[in-house]
Order: C-alpha cells, then structure tokens, then sequence
C-alpha cells in the first residue's frame, strides 16, 4: 500500500482514525499531517509515504527521542506520543507546539528576542558538542563529505568541473586537520524552517535527519544555508540583514571559541550542504540558485583555508 503526500487525505488508510486533518509539509516521501481525533486535542503525524520510506522514519523518530532525553534546556523537542505501523507504512505522532518557524519569528522578532534566540541556540552547541552521537559513525568527516561529493555529481551531473576541483582541493586540505575528529550528536537538517519559536520564545527542533558525518559543526553549516546562503528566500519573504548577520556572528563565534579550527572550514561545509540539496531542485530555478551557492561557496572555502 502507497500513499504519496499528494493524494486526498482522506483516502489515506493511515489517518482514517481522524474527525479532522490537514495537511503540512511532507519531504523526503513522508506525509505530514495536523489531526484531532475528538476536534479538540490536535497533534502531528508523521507517515512514510510507502514501505520503501519506513526505515528512514524510523531513524528520524529515534533521532527526536534521543535528542529529547539528552536535551536539558536551552532548546526542547516535541513528545512523542505514539508509533504504529499500517500495510508496512510505519508513522509516528507527536505534540503539536504552537508558534512560529524561525524564518516568520525572525521577521518580526524585537532586538531582545533576536538576543534570546542566539543565546538558546549557543547553548544548544553547548549541550550537543559534550554528547556522542545518536548511532555510530563509521567513517571520517572527509571520507563522508567526499563520498557525499561523489554520489551528487554522479546523479545529477550538475558540478561545473572548476566546481569540483575547487572543493575537492578543499576537502583534502580539510582531511589532515579532522582525521581524529570524533562524532556527536547532531540534528541533521537544522534549517530555520526546523526551528519553532513558541509563544513565550522557546526553541522547538523539529525534522532530525541523518547527517553525512554527525557532527555539531554540520548544524552551524546547516544553520548558515539560510543566514548566508539565503535558502529560505525561496519560499518565504526577507529577513533584516542585521538580524541574520548578527545570529552569524554569535554562532561562528561560539563554535571557533569550541574549535579554533572551524571558521577555515566552515564555507566547505557549507558549500557541501548546498551540493546535497541538487538532486532535490524541483524547478529550473531553484536549480539554478543552489548550483549558484555552491559555486560561491567553494570559491570562499579556498580563501579561508589559506588564512593563518
């Protein structure tokens, strides 16, 4: 049984025990879903869209609870609240958190709470930085970004080859400073779009996804794809420049002082981010604006890593 996220809700076996839903976003062949049972009680389901995507959902719900357990504070996690699985299509379901991505949050957001956001978000490295990762790491942070580099190129075709010499000279200088670099936790796909701000400002994350090697320096890259990258501006307006120059700064500060190593290679991990999100363009434009990011990038990492 398969039920892509484009189908009538209704139609769906999975949520036939709801007296309401509606739909929210669904990546990756999941179904996100907002339903109540009794019209009073909402909370979120998430679906595999087929059997074939049960596995990678069942990694993501282990991620949350991980995380959920290990988290103390500076930021929270939805609670989950039950699992099943339906004709091999598994799903879970978890609170529904009232509030605002971090895009809408940060339009809007006073100075003060621009302040809050960046400190909860420093303390959230903090917290994952001084905890091993969910799940083992069997390779090194440049052996996965180079298999990541690889697997890209060879399905989409879309690398421009001085593209591909550039962070291919990046990455081998990167490898001699991270071989013993060991894993910890991570989120995965720590975008502002992941981030909810409740109503009295605490951060919710949402959507944990694999990492190519799960480390927190990916989060700081991750977060970036939209500080610097601009990745939200696809689908919603603006954010003031100063607000996300100032989370830049606060972030990229608080990872050098935990390794002064990290702003040479930051725009490499960045540049990799963008390289991973190619063969999910859906538009000639959305195509062209990533493979545009990705050609900055790996023009910047190679300037910063000749900085003493």
């Amino acid at each position: 049984m398969t039920a892509p996220p484009g189908a009538p809700l209704r139609e769906d076996p999975l949520l036939s025990d709801a007296a309401d839903v509606r739909a929210l976003s669904g990546l990756s062949g999941a179904r996100v879903v907002l339903m109540t049972r009794d019209g009073q009680r909402w909370f979120v389901r998430k679906a595999a869209g087929d059997a074939a995507g049960s596995a990678r959902l069942r990694r993501q719900l282990a991620k949350q609870l991980a995380f959920g357990q290990a988290l103390d504070g500076a930021v929270r996690v939805p609670r989950i609240l039950d699992q099943g699985e339906l004709d091999g299509r598994f799903y879970f379901d978890m609170e529904f958190v009232r509030g605002m991505d971090g895009v809408s949050y940060l339009r809007r957001a006073s100075y003060a709470e621009v302040i809050t956001m960046a400190d909860r978000l420093c303390g959230y490295l903090d917290e994952i930085a001084a905890r091993p990762p969910y799940g083992a790491s069997s390779t090194s942070l440049f052996d996965a970004l180079y298999a990541k580099l690889c697997d890209v190129h060879r399905k989409t075709g879309e690398l421009a080859g001085e593209t591909l010499a550039q962070l291919f000279l990046a990455l081998e200088q990167l490898r001699g400073v991270t071989a013993a670099l060991p894993p910890t936790m991570c989120h995965g796909d720590l975008t502002l779009e992941n981030l909810v701000i409740d109503e009295r400002g605490a951060c919710w994350l949402l959507d944990f996804l694999d990492a190519p090697f799960e480390h927190w320096w990916q989060d700081v890259a991750k977060l970036h794809q939209d500080l610097d990258g601009g990745w939200y501006l696809l689908k919603q307006p603006a954010i003031a420049r100063c607000v996300l120059d100032y989370l830049s700064r606060r972030l990229l500060a608080a990872a050098s002082r935990k390794a002064p190593m990290y702003a040479q290679i930051h725009a490499v991990l960045l540049a990799c981010n963008f390289v991973r999100i190619l063969p999910y363009a859906r538009t000639p434009e959305e195509l062209q604006f990533v493979k545009a990011r990705v050609e900055h990038f790996a023009r910047t990492c190679l300037v910063e890593m000749r900085k003493p």
